[in-house]
């Protein structure tokens, strides 16, 4: 997908405003060392910082790193758009490579993140990063009961402890011999546990996003595969560790197919989230999934018109409006930022351009700051010089006012 937007990107150059002017590109990434391939939600502090990683970038190489250099970084976006790279990923033979997943942030100011590689096996990690940089690897994936290769970020909940997924490990007579994944804790002293293993049967596997947790601790998610067919699952863990299945994808006119991305949550307790694929026109879905176990599908995507295969999830709004955004297509094929409100109505807010103007493959969700802006990142685009020569653009940071 990301070698079409490369080659898309030198050709097309299309207007960026769809609805009104308050789409605003705040940061570009500058070339390699500073980061490429931001795949990652933002998160903010109570100063207005905002962190993130970058998929790729920074001063290090490694054997899963980008062909072009770096086994990516963790940022910080200071107001004003001064940046400073945090950490460095892969510059130990220990140290974690490639994090696909953001970072959630303590109120100490510690961060804490995953990486997809890395670490003494290469099946990746969980980091922490305290407030001067320094960086303690709370685990390293063995590939076995524990799991490989975490993709979500993580949720940190009052107590401190955090809650996970991997993509495979776990059971590994299941899923090809490659493990279905797993769920995790690692409590505040730092104590790993495994929560849950996947079989890739009915319950799912390939779990690729974070978690959600309600107030009595029951955690919420979703599986790229598995259930009654093979489309993926949305599933609840109780906190004494029961299972339960909440919603089978079966792909279709009347359902979505392969959710990658993490859910939300309203004070009602329904669940919102989106499926990179099926729908109407197999483009990928958003949909509601409320308290009794019953799925709406409130949009399929076209493609041309609107956007296709949403990989991130859905920020909320004060008014219920769900605000997320598509990796590709639009006019212009490189993305779109849009909303839905409580009517139902859709709108698409803004068109990704690509290089070097506009962002491009926004892959993750948008979130809001304390002000009630939203912020979201796009993979590539922007005036960045990446690759090197291609000018492909190293991905942007981007805000929205409603």
């Amino acid at each position: 997908m990301k070698q079409i937007l490369l080659f898309m990107a030198v050709i097309l150059c299309l207007s960026t405003f769809t609805v009104g002017q308050t789409y605003q590109t705040v940061y570009t990434f500058p070339n390699e060392m500073s980061g490429d391939d931001i795949t990652s939600p933002l998160v903010f502090d109570t100063a207005g910082n905002a962190y993130g990683t970058s998929f790729s970038g920074g001063s290090s190489y490694g054997v899963n790193c980008s062909f072009y250099g770096g086994c990516g970084i963790v940022f910080k976006i200071a107001p004003g758009a001064k940046r400073t790279t945090l950490h460095n990923f892969g510059l130990t033979a220990s140290d974690g490579q490639t994090p696909y997943a953001g970072v959630v942030l303590d109120a100490a100011g510690n961060l804490y993140g995953t990486t997809f590689y890395g670490g003494a096996k290469n099946l990746g990690t969980v980091f922490k990063l305290d407030g001067t940089g320094k960086e303690t690897i709370l685990h390293t994936f063995n590939g076995q009961t524990d799991g490989a290769n975490p993709k979500g970020g993580l949720l940190l909940d009052p107590a401190g402890n955090l809650y996970g997924t991997t993509e495979f490990g776990g059971d590994m007579s299941k899923c090809s011999g490659e493990g279905c994944g797993t769920i995790f804790q690692i409590s505040a002293s730092g104590q790993f546990k495994l929560l849950y293993t996947f079989t890739g049967g009915k319950d799912g596997g390939g779990p690729v996003a974070a978690l959600i947790r309600d107030s009595t601790g029951n955690l919420y998610g979703t599986a790229l595969s598995g259930g009654t067919t093979i489309y993926g699952v949305v599933f609840k863990l109780s906190a004494s560790g029961t299972f339960t299945l909440l919603h089978p994808f079966k792909c279709g006119a009347s359902d979505g197919g392969e959710p990658s991305a993490p859910l939300s949550r309203d004070a009602a307790g329904n669940l919102y989230g989106t499926t990179t694929f099926c729908g109407v026109n197999n483009a990928g879905t958003v949909f509601k999934l409320d308290t009794n176990g019953n799925l709406t599908l409130l949009h399929s995507f076209s493609g041309p018109t609107d956007g296709q295969y949403p990989t991130g999830g859905l920020a909320i709004g004060s008014q219920g409006t769900l605000y997320g955004t598509t990796s590709t297509s639009g006019p212009g094929g490189f993305g779109t930022l849009y909303s839905l409100d409580s009517s139902g109505s859709f709108t698409v807010l803004h068109n990704f351009a690509g290089a070097p103007n506009d962002g491009a493959e926004p892959d993750a969700a948008p979130t809001f700051n304390a002000s009630g802006t939203l912020y979201g990142t796009a993979a590539i685009g922007g005036s960045g010089d990446c690759p090197p020569g291609l000018s492909v653009g190293c991905g942007t940071i981007f805000k929205f006012v409603p």
